[in-house]
């Protein structure tokens, strides 16, 4: 990760430390609470869920962008830049829990609801803007998802 300034890089660092003493066990403590069998994989920024809904669909909620779209400006935005307003304690909490609040809606819906929802049906359920990468695998076309993840970083 490219960082504007070396300011920024500690900022960002500072707050995705605490964001990550309770935003991991806040994003599993809800999806458990939806009824989902929730297996962690990684750590740290790489920390991810795996999700187990009905129908035999499974997902995988990385919180890597989550995290960076708490910490900085644009989490797509070359060098990263940290969201000065995130020096407010209390903006924090709002940006935190409505980050979390909008990808988690997003996340629950598409696996009670079958990976086939169309954008149209995305964007009923969160705001314009929200940011989200969805992906599909044909589990018969690639096997085990581990495997293939393994697979797509090599």
């Amino acid at each position: 990760m490219d960082f504007k300034t070396e300011e920024d890089r500690i900022k960002i660092e500072n707050v995705l430390r605490v964001a990550y003493q309770f935003v991991p066990s806040v994003v599993k403590k809800i999806l458990e609470r939806e009824g989902f069998e929730v297996e962690e994989q990684g750590e740290g920024l790489e920390l991810s869920y795996r999700v187990k809904g009905a129908d035999d669909i499974s997902a995988v909620f990385c919180l890597r962008n989550l995290f960076l779209e708490i910490a900085t400006r644009d989490r797509d935005e070359e060098p990263l830049e940290f969201d000065e307003e995130l020096s407010n304690f209390s903006f924090f909490m709002f940006k935190t829990a409505k980050v979390m609040e909008t990808k988690l809606k997003l996340f629950v819906a598409i696996l009670k609801n079958g990976p086939d929802m169309t954008p149209e049906e995305m964007k009923k359920i969160v705001p314009e803007g929200t940011r989200i990468r969805v992906a599909k695998f044909d589990k018969s076309k690639i096997g085990n998802m581990h495997d293939y993840m393994a697979r797509m970083q090599n």
